[in-house]
């Protein structure tokens, strides 16, 4: 991932923010920090917001966060516990029906998981707590739910693979 990292510095968005703006740190340098450590992060965080979210298009920052994570990679969203901030903020989410039974590791608030992502299904009668718990509160709509609708909270059972 940090590979990912570094391509997105050498971006022709990011260096053209970087001569406009300086780096993201507090003396306008980029050495200090990445998305992967608890220092950097928040720094980074707080430069996207400033200097690339405003040039987003739509009203307030969900409406211009929402179509970067609807085209998010599903298993990036999973691993990164994306889907859990965004259902935390109302931004909406692809289909992650795909991904939702890999373990991931814990969630970390200030900074993204370290490692890379690795496929390990979880074991049988074991679940992602996040996952189980939107499963639930979607059971428990039913009543108000269209045929299509429970077809699709059926389909996004934390039990199917």
């Amino acid at each position: 991932m940090l590979a990912a990292w570094k391509r997105c510095l050498l971006s022709t968005e990011w260096q053209s923010r970087r001569e406009k703006y300086g780096g993201f740190d507090e003396y306008g340098r980029e050495e200090l920090g990445t998305p992967f450590d608890p220092l950097g992060a928040p720094r980074i965080a707080k430069y996207f917001r400033k200097y690339f979210l405003p040039d987003f298009p739509g009203a307030e920052e969900i409406e211009k966060l929402n179509p970067v994570f609807e085209k998010a990679p599903p298993w990036l969203l999973w691993f990164t516990h994306g889907d859990v901030f965004a259902g935390i903020l109302g931004i909406k989410l692809p289909d992650l029906s795909g991904v939702n039974r890999f373990a991931r590791g814990e969630m970390a608030f200030r900074e993204l998981p370290k490692g890379p992502f690795e496929c390990q299904p979880l074991p049988d009668g074991v679940y992602d707590r996040f996952e189980h718990k939107r499963h639930k509160d979607a059971l428990k709509n039913l009543v108000n739910m269209t045929p299509r609708e429970r077809k699709r909270a059926a389909m996004a059972d934390p039990r199917r693979c």
